[in-house]
């Protein structure tokens, strides 16, 4: 309890933080590109949404050549941030469970029997939610910069930072996945954002 208190309390802190700094980022962001647009047209909205005067980039930002931070750079920020995204939405969804099957076991008009299954429920959240974290950073630590470790049902979505994924990774992420969850290969799916 007191681990998922601490969680609780570093995603309210990230939440804070983002907030922050939404309302005090300047105007030189630029759009992301989505994925049905070609680079050149990413490129041109760059262009168009530039303003003509320059402006100097951070000192800690690295940059290209040009001055300005590289594309891998930008696609490692944007996957960051759809990983920070994804795991705050996960913790979201899981405190909101959590809240609603502690109404029902508190809930004096609630069945044995359907307290029950709410109490089985919760220790199953509870027990996929710290599983899913070792097994995240397992992940991470077969060097992988970002792992989110999800449940859909019965299946098990597991999505790591990675420009491609070779037989081999594929292969040592099933292998940590099932051995950690005690699932089989055949209900694991593995992807990868860039």
């Amino acid at each position: 309890m007191a681990k998922r208190q601490t969680v609780w309390l570093s995603t309210m802190m990230i939440l804070s933080l983002m907030v922050i700094g939404y309302y005090t980022v300047d105007d030189t962001l630029q759009p992301v590109p989505t994925a049905g647009q070609t680079e050149q047209t990413a490129k041109d909205l760059t262009k168009q949404e530039q303003p003509n005067t320059k402006q100097e980039q951070p000192k800690n930002e690295k940059q290209s050549d040009t001055g300005k931070p590289s594309v891998d750079e930008k696609q490692t920020s944007y996957a960051s941030d759809w990983f920070i995204e994804q795991f705050m939405k996960q913790e979201k969804d899981y405190f909101a469970r959590v809240e609603q099957l502690q109404k029902v076991i508190a809930d004096g008009a609630t069945s044995t029997d359907e307290k029950a299954k709410a109490e089985k429920e919760m220790r199953e959240l509870n027990e996929f939610s710290e599983k899913s974290d070792k097994v995240a950073d397992k992940i991470m630590e077969a060097g992988f910069e970002e792992a989110l470790v999800t449940k859909d049902n019965s299946r098990i979505n597991v999505t790591v930072q990675a420009r491609e994924l070779s037989k081999e990774q594929v292969a040592k992420i099933y292998m940590i996945v099932s051995k950690e969850l005690s699932v089989p290969a055949s209900q694991i799916v593995v992807s990868y954002r860039q």
